[in-house]
């Protein structure tokens, strides 16, 4: 039976009003907490902070009833969902759902449950609305926030009985469109609000990948172009020295030099970067259960996989890293790449002003180009969550043609004002800096903003936000 506890739930905080967008102050409002419950607002204006913490003033800490974890000396809990409610938290997590018959199934919100105080991922053959014929079902659900550098951890059971089922624990961004996942219609939806970038499934880490009745497997890929870098091979429950059917605690740490994969404790996978490069993306956080091949006895259906907790734990150092997805713009779509997506960056307001140009990069072959024929408003932006306190310092090359009546490299939403670095006209690649930044929040929003009537460009390549001390 799983111990009593009491609630602790971060939940996605929907910020702000329909106001339009605007250089001064920033757009966040304060998280509100009640009986360490987080209560959501209202939907944000596009430049609002999604994804905000627990709490501004301290991180959720084991005292306050969440599961104790085997979380590493360095980091502070950041993000906890117990699963202690009656129905899934739809203000942490989307469904997993597919359009139509994907690998053996479907995949469905109905098979995704919460009771007891545990996650449940159905697996069943069953009907389907508009499918003739009973059809193999999964479910899965894929985090709101999005996380970076730190320690990932769950506590599990797993379908294990027969063939058929696929569980996995893993984080990867999103795509608009992804036949995959994408159709809980929410995803798009804040897609097009610039809540998430349209585009970024940069770098995929899978904690775990286990097939019922056979083995597990663990590792990671550079998904924006399908290179699988490390993995560890399919091993059996035997070679694991663990029962997947029992309660088990799978974990993984991604550090900027390391992505280490443990269960119950024990190291199993060290992946250096160096060895094995993989770019850096803060991502989406996905437990799923996909029906991959016939079951061999359909009548024992339904099964379950289940999830006891989700943890993420933030760094308490980072000295020195970069923050950012896909910084030098360099990182090149898996699917649909034309230079008008940018991956990693959430483009918001004039979209088409926003283009990845494949000449005259500061460095390697791409960089970004805010600008358009008529006249045009667009900001680019990264709202990064879970990160350190500290001071930070944000730094970019820019190249401007002058003009706009505004161009702007940006950080806000970091616990103060806004601060604003304003940019001229430049003809060569320049660097600019923003330093002291003090992020007090937990969160940082990284935005480059131009107003223009047509005819400038503001271009911007390396884009470095990194703490400092």
């Amino acid at each position: 039976m799983k111990p009593q506890r009491f609630v602790c739930t971060a939940a996605l905080v929907a910020l702000g009003g329909a106001s339009a967008w605007a250089l001064g102050g920033s757009d966040l409002a304060a998280s509100a907490i009640s009986n360490i419950t987080v209560v959501k607002g209202s939907e944000p204006a596009p430049d609002a902070a999604v994804n905000a913490p627990v709490s501004k003033a301290a991180p959720v800490s084991t005292s306050l009833g969440v599961t104790p974890s085997l979380a590493p000396v360095g980091y502070t809990l950041a993000f906890a969902d117990e699963f202690d409610g009656t129905a899934l938290n739809t203000a942490n997590w989307y469904y997993r759902i597919t359009d139509g018959k994907y690998v053996q199934g479907y995949m469905r919100s109905p098979n995704v449950s919460v009771t007891g105080g545990t996650l449940h991922l159905r697996y069943g053959y069953e009907a389907v609305p508009g499918v003739s014929g009973n059809q193999y079902t999964g479910g899965g659900v894929i985090s709101r926030p999005r996380f970076g550098y730190g320690y990932y951890e769950v506590r599990a059971k797993l379908y294990n009985a027969y063939s058929g089922a696929h569980t996995s624990f893993w984080s990867m961004g999103l795509r608009k469109g992804d036949v995959g996942a994408a159709f809980d219609p929410q995803i798009n939806t804040d897609i097009d609000a610039g809540m998430l970038p349209e585009h970024a499934q940069i770098h995929e880490i899978d904690g775990f990948e286990h097939d019922s009745g056979q083995g597990m497997d663990m590792g990671t890929q550079h998904q924006s172009n399908g290179t699988v870098t490390l993995r560890t091979g399919a091993k059996s429950a035997a070679q694991l020295g663990i029962d997947f059917a029992a309660w088990n605690i799978y974990a993984w740490e991604l550090t900027p030099t390391n992505t280490r994969f443990y269960l119950n404790g024990v190291l199993k996978l060290d992946v250096p970067t160096a060895s094995y490069p993989s770019p850096f993306a803060p991502a989406n956080f996905w437990l799923s259960l996909l029906p991959y091949s016939a079951n061999p006895n359909p009548s024992s259906l339904p099964g379950f996989s289940e999830f006891d907790y989700f943890h993420f734990y933030a760094p308490t150092g980072l000295l020195g890293a970069n923050l950012l997805a896909n910084s030098s713009f360099d990182v090149l779509p898996l699917t649909n790449p034309p230079t008008s997506l940018v991956s990693g960056w959430q483009e918001n307001y004039d979209k088409s002003a926003s283009n990845i140009i494949v000449t005259g990069a500061h460095s390697g072959t791409r960089a970004l180009r805010q600008g358009l024929a008529s006249a045009y408003t667009v900001t680019d932006k990264q709202d990064l969550r879970y990160i350190p306190n500290g001071t930070y310092q944000l730094t970019a090359y820019v190249k401007c043609s002058g003009g706009q009546s505004q161009a702007v490299m940006r950080v806000l939403n970091q616990g103060a004002a806004e601060i604003d670095q304003n940019i001229g006209t430049l003809a060569n690649w320049t660097q600019i800096t923003i330093g002291n930044i003090v992020v007090t929040s937990g969160q940082a929003t990284i935005a480059f903003s131009s107003i223009g009537s047509g005819g400038q460009s503001l271009d911007i390549d390396d884009v470095v936000f990194a703490r400092v001390s």
